[in-house]
């Protein structure tokens, strides 16, 4: 008997002091949301005790904003939440013995500032008077029009996407050649030194704005040799087949372009600059139609060929005048045009253009604000 009442006292005593325990110790816990009523996971939650020389316990709200602390000893505390994006806020709590309800806790949006500094750097954009300046303005040089890939060399029309469709007048690009409006470049591709767009937009010198204007400036003759080459080879041996054509159509595609600029002088006042292009396409149309003779199935050479040649002489004055004389000439042709298909050959037309024309050029300077250039 003594043994067993000792026991049931071991017993009892093990009883209380689970009790003591268990009301020694709680849970805390709790749901982190924003303004409209979002969870906000991977918020960063402490439970810091007000006891000096404690240290707090931390952990992270989970995917749907909820966050524990467990066995927390009674006593007060202060549970801070921070969220990237959210003021910190800081809630003051007392910890109980009693099973605590969970804290639905609303964190406010943190305020967004920014900083403009204005000065004087070099950096900073400036604003000119002067047209070359115009930070709208696009200037394609000689190097640039290397690169920009221009199908059969033919940079105009290249670069007429580069203009706005509604500043673009009912007569179409305005072309401007060394400042002088003009119907065509007077110089092969190799020749150009530079085209702008958008240069001085609303001056009073030209009838269209900028945006529907093509800036050309030619390369003047140089005081010493300069040239370049440019051309292009393409044979039908690279061609699929064509299932209307009765054999494969023998086409090729000849292209040569260049110029050459040097001294003609030796004091070098005396310069000149030669252009030339030519264009050999020997294109092949098929013909499949019938006649009264019956079906009609041919090959019908319709080749195009085309020349540019261009050459000029400069000359500068002892006072800085510049005197320039030039002459061009063109020649296209065209045969069997208008055939093919239903078409049958006899229904061809052949054209030829010839154009020869002299420029004669006169640049006098009476400042570095006033330039007076004749040209005919």
């Amino acid at each position: 008997m003594p043994g067993r009442k000792l026991s049931i006292l071991i017993l009892l005593l093990c009883v209380a002091s689970a009790s003591v325990f268990a009301r020694s110790s709680a849970v805390v816990s709790g749901i982190v949301q924003d303004p409209s009523g979002a969870v906000i996971p991977n918020a960063t939650i402490l439970l810091q005790p007000t006891a000096p020389d404690s240290s707090p316990a931390g952990t992270t709200s989970d995917s749907i904003g909820n966050f524990r602390f467990a066995e927390v000893p009674p006593g007060p505390y202060s549970l801070m939440i921070s969220a990237p994006g959210f003021k910190q806020t800081i809630v003051a709590m007392t910890v109980t013995s009693k099973r605590p309800v969970p804290i639905r806790i609303t964190l406010a949006l943190a305020a967004q500032s920014e900083s403009v500094t204005i000065g004087a750097s070099d950096t900073a954009p400036q604003v000119s008077t002067e047209t070359s300046e115009n930070q709208s303005a696009n200037t394609f040089d000689s190097n640039a029009l290397d690169r920009v890939p221009v199908f059969d060399q033919d940079y105009i029309t290249t670069l007429s996407r580069f203009l706005d469709d509604n500043a673009t007048s009912t007569n179409g690009v305005s072309l401007v050649v060394n400042g002088i409006e003009a119907n065509g470049p007077g110089v092969t591709p190799s020749a150009v030194k530079d085209v702008r767009i958008n240069q001085n937009p609303y001056t009073v010198f030209f009838a269209n704005p900028g945006r529907a204007r093509l800036e050309i400036t030619t390369k003047p003759g140089t005081p010493d040799f300069h040239g370049a080459i440019n051309f292009l080879y393409r044979n039908a041996v690279f061609d699929a087949v064509n299932a209307f054509a009765v054999q494969k159509p023998s086409e090729s595609r000849q292209y040569y372009e260049g110029s050459l600029s040097g001294p003609l002088s030796h004091d070098k006042k005396t310069t000149f600059l030669l252009s030339l292009d030519r264009d050999l396409d020997s294109v092949q149309t098929i013909v499949d139609a019938e006649n009264q003779f019956g079906p009609v199935h041919e090959n019908v050479p319709a080749p195009i060929h085309h020349f540019f040649g261009d050459g000029r002489v400069f000359h500068e004055l002892a006072n800085g005048d510049l005197f320039w004389i030039g002459y061009s000439y063109e020649n296209s042709s065209y045969a069997n045009q208008n055939v093919g298909g239903n078409v049958l050959p006899e229904a061809g037309y052949n054209s030829s253009v010839v154009e020869n024309e002299i420029n004669v050029s006169y640049r006098h300077t009476f400042s570095t604000n006033w330039i007076n250039q004749l040209r005919q």
